[in-house]
């Protein structure tokens, strides 16, 4: 379960994974240098949102990905 995209992880002993709030502040920072890459990151937002809109805390509570064609973002 995860992101299909690059992202960033908060590093150090969570090891190579992705948590949402750490990963949003990030690409608010990055989107000014690469926007390429943020968008990427929302892309990968997208694909984990639950049904009720929300997105999962880190990768360990999230669910399988969306499929990429089951979103019109993508």
């Amino acid at each position: 379960y995860g992101f299909e995209y690059p992202f960033c992880g908060p590093g150090g002993a969570y090891g190579p994974c992705w948590w949402q709030l750490d990963t949003s502040l990030a690409t608010a920072g990055a989107k000014w240098t690469n926007q390429e890459f943020a968008e990427n990151v929302l892309r990968n937002f997208i694909l984990i949102q639950r049904e009720d809109g929300r997105i999962p805390l880190h990768e360990k509570t999230a669910r399988k990905s969306r499929q990429k064609q089951n979103s019109p973002l993508l």
